[in-house]
């Protein structure tokens, strides 16, 4: 499947915008001339899709155990920068997973949940797809990391080995990543909080010593804190007001102030605001000072929030 994630990548790339200027008669033949190139690259693969990749995904039962291995790494390499056919390695990703589950392979399963859901999330974000129920915008449920929390609940003793137990940790904490109800800042920190119940058990560290359990933790609570946003529409309830108040602690414990990159300045600050221990003056001064520092043609991530988020709260 090589030449079909070439071909992509070749059709992404004639897509771009010329990187030297030109006139409007050089730009008018400039487009012809991709224009032509794509259509031939997009006829080679679709006739490639058709006629060797379709078949395989709908006769799943009789794929190989090397056909299934091949399908898993082009699917991966189409998400690849350049690639990005973000829809057709999740329908590749599900029938890598229809496998797994025919066969009862739980590292398999739980890896191609994690993929599907990956690929899923990454699909919503990047076509900002959602829900509009009575005028109120809402998110959208990843159905495969909720997959996930059955195999949480009995890890015990379906999982054996620190890389599956790695994938289903992922998988389950990234349940925070989709959401359907119009309160989801409350799902977010519970999700936040039963995923951090579960990191307490004392026999996963016994069995699984070598995973990145403070890391977890880390992320964990970085997703809590995506939820103060919520708190500039509505009060929060008790429980939270205490939950944002303790990811605060965490984050200022675990990344140095001097260190935290502007997300987590933001959650950092906003935090301390919305749990009565930084003032609405402290707040707004401590997120200009990182705007005056900005660098106004910075349209890096870190710019992004610097010249564009923080103002805009």
């Amino acid at each position: 499947f090589d030449d079909y994630v070439q071909r992509s990548m070749e059709i992404n790339s004639l897509n771009l915008f010329p990187k030297e200027p030109m006139g409007y008669a050089e730009f008018i033949e400039h487009l012809k001339k991709t224009s032509a190139q794509i259509q031939l690259l997009c006829r080679e693969n679709q006739r490639q899709l058709t006629g060797e990749i379709e078949p395989l995904l709908h006769t799943p039962d009789d794929l190989t155990q090397e056909q299934i291995t091949e399908l898993t790494a082009f699917a991966e390499a189409l998400k690849k920068p350049g690639c990005d056919d973000l829809y057709l390695s999740q329908k590749v990703y599900e029938t890598v997973l229809y496998c797994a589950r025919k066969q009862g392979n739980i590292p398999q399963i739980i890896r191609q949940l994690y993929n599907c859901g990956m690929t899923y999330y990454q699909r919503m974000r990047e076509k900002q797809l959602s829900l509009t129920y009575e005028g109120t915008k809402v998110g959208y449920e990843n159905p495969f990391f909720f997959a996930m929390t059955e195999y949480m609940e009995h890890w015990k003793t379906l999982i054996t080995d620190s890389e599956t137990m790695d994938f289903l940790i992922r998988g389950y904490a990234n349940r925070i990543l989709g959401l359907t109800a119009v309160n989801f800042y409350e799902q977010m920190i519970r999700i936040g909080q039963e995923t951090l119940h579960k990191l307490d058990d004392p026999e996963l560290p016994v069995k699984f010593p070598d995973l990145p359990y403070d890391r977890y933790r880390l992320a964990i609570h970085q997703n809590i804190l995506t939820a103060v946003g919520a708190f500039r529409e509505e009060d929060g309830q008790a429980w939270a007001i205490r939950q944002l108040a303790d990811s605060t602690a965490f984050l200022d414990k675990h990344i140095p102030q001097r260190k935290m990159c502007c997300a987590d300045i933001y959650r950092h600050h906003t935090g301390l605001y919305h749990t009565g221990q930084e003032t609405a003056d402290q707040l707004v001064e401590n997120l200009l000072a990182v705007c005056r520092k900005a660098d106004p043609n910075d349209f890096s991530r870190e710019g992004i929030w610097g010249n564009i988020r923080f103002p805009a709260y």
